[in-house]
């Protein structure tokens, strides 16, 4: 479910996102500007976070830089942000949390496998790997499909010199801004209410497991 919800971003918002710099703030130059500036993002994440995850763990991590992202996102989409380059700045900022989730998920997935031997004494790599696969190729599709669904409905007119009604450009700014919204939720859900593993929980089954393997070792 938190994959699902992050491929709607990662696929859905990537491929819409230009649509609200050129149609509701009618300047694209910022979309340099965001893209640039997800760089820094990326590096202060990826020395940061495996620092965090050390003292507070994977799970609270994921969950408090989902709430923080669904937070920024919401006002976002509430409030109407009418300078572009506050929408980016702001963007910035919330790109701060996925950029954590998309950094920790594939952890979890190794914790899954061992979660699995660790309560019923064996190991499903291939099955395990092919769903999360599968579930992130669900994702990518309902996102793709659904994109170019919702520009159609929201009353989108494609093609080169097509002029937008005031209504649909402002439908195109919710539209964009509602993907962010609904890939936090998911991956609240997923991580908060259906993932177990806490830092203490995994501390206890990987303690459990070593012991296991040790003395299989000398058996």
């Amino acid at each position: 479910i938190a994959t699902v919800g992050s491929m709607l971003y990662i696929t859905g918002y990537s491929q819409l996102k230009s649509y609200i710099y050129k149609e509701f703030y009618h300047d694209t130059s910022f979309m340099t500007l965001a893209s640039l500036g997800s760089i820094p993002v990326m590096m202060i994440c990826f020395v940061m976070v495996p620092k965090i995850v050390a003292k507070f763990g994977k799970r609270t991590v994921i969950l408090v830089m989902s709430t923080y992202n669904l937070l920024i996102s919401s006002f976002i989409l509430f409030f109407q942000v009418e300078s572009p380059l506050a929408y980016t700045v702001l963007v910035l900022l919330s790109t701060i949390g996925q950029t954590a989730f998309t950094i920790l998920i594939w952890a979890l997935v190794t914790d899954c496998l061992d979660y699995s031997e660790w309560k019923m004494n064996f190991r499903a790599d291939g099955s395990m790997y092919s769903l999360y696969t599968f579930s992130r190729k669900i994702g990518s599709t309902i996102a793709s499909t659904g994109a170019a669904s919702a520009l159609a409905a929201i009353g989108y007119v494609s093609g080169a010199g097509a002029v937008q009604s005031g209504e649909t450009i402002n439908n195109i700014y919710y539209l964009v801004n509602a993907i962010p919204v609904i890939t936090c939720i998911l991956e609240l859900i997923g991580i908060g209410i259906i993932f177990n593993l806490n830092k203490e929980k995994t501390a206890e089954m990987y303690a459990e497991l070593a012991a296991r393997r040790e003395a299989a070792g000398q058996e």
